[in-house]
């Protein structure tokens, strides 16, 4: 996997992830990235990826995009979760994201949601 990409979806630079998938296109498809980009609620990077290939349900040490969204900065996000990762939940549900799969504490993408006390994330999941 190519580190580049990784560090460009960590700094949220959208150049630098397009640059880094056009040097190689195979490191789209790979689970960590789309992870990556979901966790950061990236939605530009997200949308990018899978247009690549990605598989939203992709998962990286038994972890996907559904579940990293609810649960990345839920402290950092205390009145509610921002409009980037709403805008992003919205472009993962809206690509295919299975929201019945369960990772390995046996949990599917809303149970994380709730557990964290993410009502507008629980909203948009069952809709």
């Amino acid at each position: 996997m190519a580190d580049e990409l990784i560090e460009a979806l960590r700094s949220c630079n959208l150049p630098a992830v397009r640059s880094s998938i056009q040097a190689r296109p195979e490191a789209a498809r790979q689970p960590r990235a789309i992870l990556e980009a979901a966790r950061r609620a990236f939605r530009p990077a997200v949308e990018v990826l899978h247009r690549k290939g990605a598989d939203l349900n992709g998962g990286f040490r038994n972890y996907r995009p559904p579940h990293a969204l609810p649960q990345e900065n839920p402290r950092a996000e205390a009145g509610g979760p921002k409009p980037e990762r709403l805008a992003c939940v919205k472009a993962v549900l809206d690509g295919g994201a299975d929201l019945t799969r369960r990772d390995r504490g046996g949990y599917c993408p809303i149970d994380v949601a709730r557990e964290g006390k993410r009502e507008k994330l629980v909203e948009m999941m069952t809709v």
